[in-house]
């Protein structure tokens, strides 16, 4: 688990004076073990020791497990929704 607070794309609505958790992972073997609450408090308590008063995370909608750990025990709130739609062909040049 990790954190940056850098520039972010453009593109996005995450402020550059905000840390953004990135990066989280876990082996399977040590899901469901507190391992991960135990790296984010970690992380958290860095965060606010810098003087930071919130943190930003994003991850795939396609991770219900991922889901379940950042919008749940994690405490983190949904903020806003990124959405992406693939183009069919009659859109791409040459197509």
């Amino acid at each position: 688990m990790s954190a940056e607070a850098s520039a972010q794309d453009p593109k996005s609505l995450m402020s550059p004076a905000v840390p953004h958790v990135t990066g989280a992972f876990l082996n399977p073997e040590a899901r469901r073990t507190g391992a991960s609450n135990a790296l984010l408090e970690a992380l958290l308590d860095w965060i606010h020791t810098c003087g930071w008063e919130s943190a930003t995370v994003d991850f795939e909608t396609s991770n219900p497990e991922g889901a379940g750990f950042w919008l749940g025990p994690a405490g983190f709130e949904p903020l806003l929704y990124t959405m992406v739609r693939r183009l069919d062909p009659r859109y791409v040049s040459g197509g």
